[in-house]
């Protein structure tokens, strides 16, 4: 796979556009990786919860069930499941796993790290 962020040259030379999975993950990482309200034309896109000072369950769960919210509102996604834990090599951070089966009935696992 190619990593994100690089350019891809069409059979003709052109810029050629991501479509499918490569699509939806680089989608899915930029929702759960942009603060809300950063985008104003979309308020409701991005995660609120920050994670400062000492993490706790509670702040996890929250996490957890707001990249399940985000990552269900691509249209691409039939069903998520996130899940949430705090990595213990690095005790600010917050591994975001998701298992996503798409409308075309495929399936991928994506993982983001948060950290505070």
């Amino acid at each position: 796979m190619t990593p994100l962020g690089t350019p891809q040259a069409s059979s003709d030379g052109a810029l050629a556009l991501d479509r499918g999975v490569p699509s939806l993950r680089k989608r899915i990482i930029r929702r759960l990786t942009t603060p809300k309200g950063a985008f104003a034309h979309l308020p409701g896109y991005g995660i609120t919860v920050q994670l400062k000072g000492l993490i706790r369950q509670d702040t996890i769960m929250e996490l957890q069930n707001e990249a399940e919210t985000q990552i269900a509102r691509e249209p691409d996604v039939a069903a998520v499941r996130v899940i949430a834990q705090q990595r213990r090599d690095a005790p600010n951070v917050v591994s975001l796993t998701a298992r996503v089966r798409t409308t075309s009935e495929l399936t991928d696992t994506i993982t983001v790290d948060i950290a505070g």
